[in-house]
């Protein structure tokens, strides 16, 4: 069976080598020599490209002892003992001209040594790159050849770059210190079979960024390459790992359940994400991942040990060490996951939303959730979520409680956050439900605080009634075109439009009547329902004369008790309607694939409320029940909050020595 073009490439020779290495060449062969095949195209780096380059190496004018990661270099050793460059081809170039650029400074003394570049289908290029120094001053606009343009443009820009910003006599001291503090990573692959092939094929793919050269396909590399060609077993059960852990995380639900939205645009590669839970547990990591892309790769390479120790092994023995770790931080993962309870609470600490720029709460949480027994993590998890609500020493959990009770729509995030972890937390008390909660659906789809009973707003108009029912029907596909029942109109019948208008008014009657509103309001939205004309411009008329008077008098709408989560989806559609209104929205997207948090759905069909008699308004009562109630926000969150007992965590123990 022939090879797939992913399986032509097998292997690959990986190191570090600073701009210096590659300036003085090394080994028998002396310099080194570089092909760019007829599959590349030319040379086309812009000034701001070189200028930005130029700006990262100044750094190195003063002391400064890191080192400075520059892109991969991928090539592959020809027969003629040149190098064809696969990828790196304008790295490449504008290193040679900024060495080319500093070498007028000491012409006549000796010239710096250097790579040189041959380029397969620009016959000439090699030549004017080779005198490049002497012509950074010609009119390039008059430059017809493409290639020769913007090498020119190079070597002017960094003329330019030089005089303002490194005196003459200085240049020769930020060259040697950026050539010997800036590395590439020298990327060398084999194939077992058609080399041209997979010399284009591999080009192909980094370009399109079906593969790019990420973080863990440096890493994955390392491993195999660093792994003795007699111990091919070994080279192959390390593959098989490594594709059988990114194919599991190929499973969105288990990926969206360990990122959040921040984390996941940074990971090309999501066995990255294991990469770095391991590399935030070494000692001193040298950078963080979002200022080093290839951090863990580097810090590997740096911290190897020689293989001239421990019998010519050290390095083979210590990231053989180093995968295994992987491997048990990936089982962890898998087995948090797959714990219902672990799944939900962990997920609220990674999901929920942050008020400013942080860390994936995975990386900062994993060493201490890992060192966890079952009861021991449970306990651990209702510390950090309790510091997520302002639980902290010295800040007794009521006090925190009282705050959450206080919250109001202005709060965004801190209600969003708790909305979510009562949803949550309403699933895990539910011990007997299978449901999981998808952070899926949660993470991809935008969420909105919404009202419960809204009435600022003012009765809904005919078009208003007409595109709520075909939003409704088109997002859950529940009624067919025309169907007027559980509360959907096709062509837009007259006394569909007035119901709905009643059933407003009526909820609105319902709430001022709870806020103990002046009896002259109450008399007046009363007179007006029981006469009966609910059309649009009666109704819009009547609201004009009295909202101001309505306003004054309504139960407060912003309070965390007038709060729900609900799917923007759905919420875009429903403008100003009355409960009863949303009531049926929700029972049939609720039929539908929309999914509806539970402890949403639980509002609308008054679950919180005992005994509910009236389904026209969210009233005193209701709020009071959805807040404080024996199953509402305020007492579920204590329940949790509350620390384990010792029974509660001998028990856990048992279980868990058992399972």
């Amino acid at each position: 069976m022939p090879r797939s073009n992913d399986e032509a490439r097998t292997d690959a020779y990986i190191a570090m080598k600073s701009v210096e290495n590659l300036l003085e060449g090394e080994g028998v062969e002396g310099r080194y020599r570089f092909y760019v095949p007829s599959y590349q195209r030319g040379y086309r780096w812009r000034k701001e490209e070189v200028e930005a380059l130029l700006n990262d190496l100044l750094q190195y004018k003063e002391e400064c002892n890191e080192d400075y990661c520059l892109q991969p270099v991928v090539v592959k050793a020809r027969t003629d003992g040149a190098f064809e460059v696969v990828d790196g081809q304008q790295r490449l170039t504008t290193l040679y001209i900024i060495n080319k650029i500093v070498n007028k400074v000491i012409s006549g003394q000796r010239n710096l040594p250097s790579y040189s570049i041959e380029y397969a289908t620009r016959p000439g290029s090699a030549e004017f790159l080779e005198h490049i120094q002497d012509i950074a001053h010609v009119d390039v606009e008059s430059m017809d050849n493409p290639d020769f343009y913007y090498m020119a443009l190079a070597a002017r820009t960094v003329e330019c770059w030089m005089e303002n910003n490194v005196q003459l006599l200085q240049r020769m001291v930020f060259w040697g210190r950026a050539a010997t503090h800036a590395k590439v990573i020298w990327y060398e692959v084999q194939f077992a079979d058609d080399a041209a092939h997979g010399s284009i094929e591999l080009f192909r793919k980094i370009n399109i960024g079906k593969i790019p050269l990420t973080n863990a396909e440096l890493v994955k590399g390392l491993l195999i390459s660093r792994t003795p060609a007699g111990k091919e077993e070994e080279r192959r059960n390390i593959a098989s790992e490594w594709d059988r852990m990114e194919n599991q995380l190929q499973d969105d639900d288990l990926w969206y359940f360990l990122t959040d939205r921040k984390s996941r645009q940074q990971y090309l590669t999501r066995i990255d994400l294991i990469l770095d839970i391991w590399y935030a547990q070494q000692p001193q990591p040298s950078a963080q991942r979002r200022d080093d892309a290839y951090a863990v790769f580097n810090y590997l390479y740096r911290n190897m040990p020689s293989d001239e120790d421990a019998g010519g092994n050290a390095a083979e023995r210590w990231l053989q060490a180093m995968w295994k770790g992987c491997k048990g931080i990936f089982a962890n993962l898998d087995f948090w996951f797959k714990d219902h309870e672990t799944y939900h609470l962990l997920g609220y600490l990674i999901s929920r939303r942050k008020e400013r720029r942080e860390v994936n709460e995975l990386l900062s949480l994993y060493a201490k959730l890992s060192a966890c027994d079952k009861s021991d993590m449970k306990e651990t998890l209702r510390e950090e979520i309790g510091r997520t609500l302002g639980i902290r020493e010295g800040i007794p959990a009521e006090d925190a409680l009282n705050r959450v009770a206080d919250l109001i729509y202005d709060d965004g995030i801190k209600v969003r956050n708790v909305l979510l972890l009562f949803n949550l937390l309403t699933i895990v008390e539910g011990r007997s439900s299978i449901m999981r909660f998808p952070f899926k659906l949660y993470e991809e789809e935008h969420w909105d605080l919404e009202h419960i009973h809204a009435t600022a707003g003012g009765p809904p108009t005919d078009d208003e009634i007409r595109e709520l029912d075909e939003h409704m029907r088109t997002m859950t596909d529940v009624l067919p075109a025309g169907d007027t029942t559980g509360g959907f109109v096709g062509d837009g019948g007259m006394q569909h439009m007035n119901d709905r208008r009643k059933s407003f008014m009526k909820g609105v009657l319902g709430l001022l009547k709870e806020s103990d509103a002046e009896s002259d309001i109450c008399d007046q939205v009363e007179n007006f329902i029981d006469e009966d004309d609910f059309s649009e411009g009666n109704t819009k008329q009547f609201w004009d004369q009295h909202s101001e008077q309505i306003g004054k008098n309504m139960l407060e709408q912003d309070s965390i008790a007038n709060l729900t989560l609900l799917n923007s989806s759905v919420n875009r559609g429903y403008g100003n309607v009355s409960f009863l209104t949303k009531r049926e929205w929700i029972s049939n997207a609720d039929r539908s694939t929309l999914f509806i948090p539970p402890a949403t759905k639980n509002v609308f069909m008054k679950y919180y409320t005992k005994d509910p008699d009236d389904f026209t308004c969210w009233g005193e009562t209701d709020r009071q029940g959805y807040l404080h109630g024996g199953s509402g926000i305020i007492e579920v969150l204590r329940r949790y909050l509350e620390p384990l007992s010792d029974d509660a965590m001998n028990a856990d123990r048992n279980g868990n020595e058992e399972g």
